[in-house]
């Protein structure tokens, strides 16, 4: 695929949830990645950061994960949120090893929020209690 063709899907996402190029980018896979980072540098509003971490989450690759990872280093804010979010759905398993490392890092200011976020994420992967599951 084109560079070319995977700007014109980004831009489809980042404006409007195409769903047709949100599935274009994930399968184009590796391809997408280092494009989608640059949209997501470039301005943009917390939904439009939001649609392009959807796609990055769903991209199973190292270079995927790192980029994810490294989004996390910002302070504390809603696309913070959303990055964690995007990293612990990328990889569960690694991300819970990579927040906790990068919480330690936190400024003070932000750790108490940032670990708040991430207990939330560690909690959803706890299995239910099925005596509380109605049938």
């Amino acid at each position: 695929m084109t560079e070319s063709n995977l700007n014109e899907y980004i831009s489809r996402v980042k404006y409007s949830s195409d769903g047709d190029a949100f599935h274009s980018l994930i399968e184009a896979g590796e391809e997408a990645v280092t494009l989608v980072i640059r949209a997501i540098n470039t301005e943009c509003s917390v939904d439009q950061f939001k649609r392009l971490i959807e796609v990055l989450q769903e991209i199973r690759t190292m270079s995927a994960l790192a980029e994810l990872r490294q989004l996390c280093l910002m302070n504390f804010s809603k696309k913070w949120e959303l990055a964690a979010e995007g990293l612990f759905y990328n990889n569960p398993k690694a991300a819970s090893r990579i927040l906790v490392e990068l919480i330690v890092e936190s400024s003070p200011v932000d750790r108490e929020a940032k670990t708040k976020v991430v207990a939330e994420l560690l909690a959803s992967l706890e299995p239910q209690d099925s005596s509380t599951t109605s049938y």
